[in-house]
């Protein structure tokens, strides 16, 4: 819950900030667009089969006492 809480209130004071910038990084604008948005559920879905095929493993090493070879083939 913190990390989504914290997420959304960055979210909230990055599009603050490239609101009142005189010159921002990123326009909020191009934000709206087409290509932008697309990358980014892209990017997303990356994050998550990453966290997937590291995350997990680990999960069931600690939890289940697996050696990491046998966590592979779980």
């Amino acid at each position: 819950m913190a990390m989504i809480g914290a997420s959304v209130a960055l979210a909230f004071g990055f599009v603050w900030h490239a609101r009142n910038a005189e010159e921002p990084f990123l326009r909020c604008p191009l934000l709206g667009g087409t290509v932008v948005p697309y990358a980014m559920r892209r990017r997303l879905a990356a994050g998550r089969i990453t966290a997937l095929t590291v995350h997990l493993r680990c999960i069931t090493r600690v939890v289940y006492h697996l050696s990491a070879s046998e966590a592979a083939w779980h």
